[in-house]
C-alpha cells in the first residue's frame, strides 16, 4: 500500500514537471516539499563518479539464448533526409521495403523469442520508417500479433501520417523525435535538406492532435551533442519545450556510426576522450538487428551490410546469433581488434565514463531549469562548463562536484 502511494506521488510529480495538464499547478507545492533535499549531494555525486568506472559488458563468446531479444526491425533503408552524421545516401545496400509477408514472419519469430514483458519492436535502423509506403500495413501486422511499437522519426511526415498514428495509437508505446539544432541555421545543417519551418509545422499538428496526451503518453525528443549543436543546447528547452515534456528531452554525444567518420572527425566534442568502440555492446549484446531483406547484423548502423551473420528468412534466429560468424566477431573483439575494412574499423565513441557523468549532470541542469526557472543563458553556461572542464583532461571528482553549484535542486527518485 505504501509503495503504491509513493509511486502515485512520483508519477504525479513527473506529470507536474512535464508542465502539461492540470498537475502543472502543483509545481510550487513539489518545490516546497523538495527544497530541503538534494539528490545531487556530495555523497551521491561521488557515488556516480565512482560507479561510472563500472561500465560492464558481458563478453561471452555465445549469447545466453534465454536473454535473447528480437526487437529491432528495419522495414525500409530509405530516408527523406541525408543528415551529415548519418549520411544514409552513401549506403551501398539496395534500397528496399521489407515484404509484408517477411515482416510478419519476423514478428511471429519475435513472439517465440521475446518474453511477454519484452513484446516491443522498434522500426529503427538505417532510414525513416514513415517513408515506407507500407508503413500502415506494418502497424497492422504489429497490432494483429499484439505487439507494441517503439517509433523513431525525424517528425517531418507527421502531417501526412497523423491519422495512421492515431488509428494505431493503442500499440505505440513511445514516439522518439530526432531533432538536432534549436535555430533554423543549425537545424537545417544537421537535418539536411529539411526546413525548420516544416518541422515546427509538423510539431504543431502533432501537439494539437495529442492534446493532454490523448493518443500518445510517451513522447520523447533526442538531440545529438556536437560542435554545431553545443552552443545552443539550452535553447532546445525554449524552442521545443512547448512540444515535449522537458524531462523527456534527451541529449547524446555524437558517435561515428556512419558510412564514413568525416563528420565525426570535424564536429565531435571532447576529442581527447574519443576511443575505439571495443568491446562493442552491440556485438556482445542480446539484441541483433533485422535488415529489410532479412539479413541479421549485430549493428544497428551497418550501412553497407558488412557484418552480416545470417538471414532470419533462411535460418533460425537463435542459431544465427551464436554461429561461427557471430563468434568470430566476438573473438576479434576480445583480442582488441575491430575488423579492418568494415564499419567496425572506424567506429569511435566518447569514453563511456564521461557519457555517464554527463547524463547525470544534465539531469541536474534540467531540474534546475524547471524548478528554479533558470534562464536559457544561465542554463547554457552550465552545459558549457562541463565541456570546458573535460575538454583537455579527465576531471577529478572534486572538480566534477564543483559543477553542481545549483541552489535548491530537488530530489527526483522516479
Amino acid at each position: 500500500m505504501l509503495q503504491n502511494i509513493k509511486e502515485y506521488i512520483y508519477n504525479l510529480e513527473a506529470e507536474t514537471l512535464k508542465g502539461f495538464g492540470p498537475s502543472k499547478h502543483l509545481r510550487s507545492v513539489f518545490k516546497l516539499l523538495r527544497q530541503n533535499s538534494n539528490a545531487f549531494s556530495k555523497k551521491n555525486i561521488n557515488k556516480v563518479y565512482k560507479n561510472a568506472d563500472n561500465q560492464h559488458i558481458e563478453k561471452n563468446l555465445k549469447i545466453n539464448i534465454d536473454k535473447l531479444n528480437l526487437n529491432n526491425i528495419e522495414t525500409n533503408n530509405t530516408c527523406n533526409l541525408n543528415c551529415p552524421m548519418c549520411d544514409t545516401l552513401s549506403s551501398r545496400r539496395k534500397k528496399i521495403n521489407m515484404e509484408l509477408s517477411n515482416f510478419e514472419k519476423v514478428i511471429i519469430e519475435a513472439k517465440k523469442i521475446n518474453s511477454k514483458d519484452r513484446n516491443i519492436v522498434s522500426l529503427h535502423s538505417v532510414g525513416e520508417p514513415m517513408v515506407s509506403p507500407q508503413f500502415e500495413k506494418y502497424l497492422e501486422i504489429i497490432a494483429k500479433h499484439k505487439f507494441k511499437l517503439s517509433l523513431s522519426t525525424n517528425g517531418l511526415l507527421i502531417e501526412r501520417k497523423i491519422n495512421i498514428l492515431k488509428k494505431y495509437s493503442h500499440i505505440i508505446d513511445e514516439i522518439r523525435f530526432s531533432i538536432d539544432g534549436a535555430t533554423k541555421e543549425t537545424y537545417e545543417l544537421m537535418r539536411f535538406p529539411a526546413k525548420h519551418e516544416k518541422l515546427i509545422h509538423n510539431l504543431e499538428i502533432f501537439t494539437k492532435e495529442n492534446k493532454n496526451n490523448k493518443y500518445f503518453k510517451n513522447v520523447k525528443m533526442c538531440t545529438v551533442i556536437c560542435k554545431s549543436t553545443l552552443p545552443e543546447l539550452a535553447l532546445h528547452y525554449e524552442v521545443y519545450g512547448k512540444y515535449f515534456p522537458l524531462n523527456n528531452m534527451y541529449f547524446t554525444v555524437l558517435n561515428s556510426l556512419a558510412p564514413t567518420d568525416k563528420f565525426f572527425k570535424k564536429d565531435s566534442v571532447l576529442g581527447k576522450h574519443v576511443i575505439l568502440n571495443n568491446p562493442c555492446s552491440a556485438i556482445f549484446g542480446n539484441g541483433h538487428h533485422v535488415m529489410a531483406n532479412g539479413d541479421i547484423s549485430p549493428c544497428s548502423r551497418d550501412y553497407h551490410g558488412e557484418i552480416i551473420v545470417g538471414n532470419i528468412l533462411k535460418e533460425n534466429f537463435k542459431d544465427i546469433v551464436n554461429n561461427n560468424k557471430s563468434v568470430d566477431l566476438r573473438k576479434e573483439q576480445l583480442k582488441g581488434i575491430n575488423r579492418k575494412g568494415l564499419v567496425c574499423e572506424t567506429c569511435y565513441i566518447i569514453n563511456p565514463k564521461i557519457v555517464t557523468l554527463l547524463s547525470f549532470y544534465i539531469k541536474a541542469i534540467r531540474i534546475n531549469h524547471i524548478y528554479n526557472n533558470a534562464s536559457i543563458a544561465k542554463t547554457q553556461k552550465k552545459f558549457e562548463q562541463f565541456f570546458n572542464l573535460f575538454e583537455d583532461k579527465f576531471a577529478t571528482v572534486d572538480e566534477y562536484e564543483n559543477l553542481f553549484d545549483f541552489k535548491n535542486v530537488p530530489t527526483l527518485n522516479y
